[in-house]
């Protein structure tokens, strides 16, 4: 007979913790994008794509929404724009609503090391190098 729960059978002790990176320029990955249509948002995970030990990094796109004041929503664009060119996203991948063409696209992120209250160290990514 075989134990429905052997799949609970894992080994804990060589788990660590992933680690941020120390301030700098890193080639970053997007691994996974999920929309929120109601708050008119994606919010992506990057990876760092040489260093797979690492914590990955949360970004988030925010989009113009009514009642936005015209400087807040044109940096929400400006942020957009530059995020497209630093990935290369063409329009045709910029339309694909699945995400899947995004998936595993690079770019330089400069990021910094900030401390977050509750989720500890992070890193953030303060802007892209477009090449």
């Amino acid at each position: 007979m075989t134990d429905e729960f052997n799949f609970m059978d894992v080994n804990l002790e060589e788990v660590k913790d992933p680690e941020p990176l120390t301030a700098g320029d890193y080639p970053l990955a997007i691994k996974k994008v999920q929309a929120n249509r109601e708050k008119f948002y994606l919010q992506l995970m990057l990876v760092a794509a040489d260093r797979p030990d690492a914590k990955p990094i949360t970004y988030f796109l925010g989009f113009p929404q009514e009642g936005d004041e015209p400087s807040w929503a044109n940096s929400k664009l400006l942020r957009i724009k530059k995020f497209r060119e630093a990935f290369g996203l063409t329009e045709e991948e910029w339309n694909d609503r699945t995400f899947e063409s995004w998936k595993d696209k690079q770019a330089i992120g400069m990021l910094e090391l900030k401390n977050n209250g509750e989720y500890g160290m992070q890193n953030e990514v303060k802007g892209w190098l477009v090449q």
